[in-house]
């Protein structure tokens, strides 16, 4: 599902692929890895004088499970990359930190990453407050990093949460 979502800001293009079944964390991991279908990945290409190249592979910083679908939506603004995962399940709801508790599953999460000197780093992950939603199919992030937006269906109904 390489290309199901796709963002561009200036020479940087963002391209998801939620089918990816790498079982990797974090950024540059091991893409050869096979073993958790359709968690998800980011591929990074920067355009340079003599073409694309990928600048980075960007996975969720928290463990996560087979059918995340991490990438089914990007968004780049300015240093910043936001990720739709709408099938992950960890329990948390509001922005939370790189840890899952244990409890209730809470389905999709948004992912905010920020790149600084080059590398890029996972700022935290934001649930939906309501844990009826399902969240992560589109989200949006401001120039400056400040606002992050995810759009999310909670009890069948369309909902915009700004972070």
């Amino acid at each position: 599902a390489f290309g199901t979502a796709v963002a561009m800001q200036g020479s940087f293009l963002a391209v998801g692929a939620p089918g990816e079944a790498s079982a990797a964390t974090g950024i540059d991991g091991d893409q050869t890895d096979n073993s958790q279908p359709r968690a998800g990945a980011v591929y990074l290409f920067e355009w340079a004088d003599i073409g694309w190249f990928q600048a980075g592979y960007v996975k969720a910083g928290n463990p996560h499970l087979p059918f995340d679908a991490f990438g089914s939506s990007v968004a780049l603004a300015g240093p910043h990359l936001a990720i739709g995962a709408p099938h992950e399940q960890s329990p948390q709801i509001g922005v939370v930190g790189h840890s899952p508790s244990s409890g209730r599953a809470v389905f999709g999460a948004a992912y905010l990453f920020t790149a600084s000197s080059a590398q890029w780093q996972q700022r935290g992950w934001i649930k939906p407050p309501d844990p009826r939603s399902t969240c992560g199919p589109l989200v949006a992030v401001s120039t400056d990093g400040a606002l992050l937006l995810q759009g999310t269906t909670a009890a069948h109904q369309g909902v915009v949460y700004a972070y």
